[in-house]
């Protein structure tokens, strides 16, 4: 499965209420207009806004401080995810004190994935059958096999060795004369 993740400036408040597995605990203040249009838009997609569900020290609650006079501070900077990862997500929370140049403080989200390891199957064998059709096919096939067959005799009769020798001289024969059809 895919995980989306959407992140940035939103300039949405979403307030500190919850709402759902959208909105955590821990949002900052109260939520405007941008912030229901945000939470619609989280809702809509099925994302969680990760830094609402961790409770961090104040410092790390806001993302943007006014320019103007360093006492206005809201979180309106978001990492969301997928619903479908919210247990993933181990902790999500502003870096107060990054010298990034910009009056926004940077938001980071840390997850644990456990990936599956795909085990790829080998193709199965499949042979071009409407050869066999083909009379000339057929009788050049017969004939590499008897000669394979009869390559393969062992001295002392063993039903496993017989049955391994046949099955070799079949896989030969059919390699040779007919061979594997072209799958899409």
């Amino acid at each position: 499965y895919e995980a989306l993740v959407v992140l940035g400036d939103m300039n949405a408040k979403v307030g500190s209420e919850r709402i759902g597995d959208i909105v955590g605990p821990h949002g900052l203040g109260s939520r405007n207009e941008r912030g229901e249009e945000f939470i619609n838009f989280c809702n809509e997609n099925n994302l969680i806004i990760t830094n609402t569900w961790f409770e961090q020290k104040k410092s790390s609650r806001f993302t943007w401080t006014s320019p103007a006079n360093n006492q206005i501070k809201n979180k309106i900077d978001y990492i969301c995810i997928n619903r479908r990862y919210k247990n993933a997500i181990i902790n999500s929370k502003s870096r107060p004190g990054a010298d990034c140049g910009s009056d926004h403080i940077p938001v980071v989200a840390t997850l644990q994935l456990k990936l599956k390891r795909v085990i790829k199957k080998p193709r199965k064998v499949t042979w071009d059958l409407q050869k066999c059709k083909n009379m000339s096919t057929k009788e050049q096939f017969s004939a590499i096999f008897m000669c394979e067959v009869d390559k393969g005799k062992n001295e002392e009769y063993n039903i496993n060795n017989s049955w391994n020798e046949q099955k070799n001289a079949l896989m030969k024969a059919a390699e040779k004369e007919i061979g594997q059809s072209q799958s899409l």
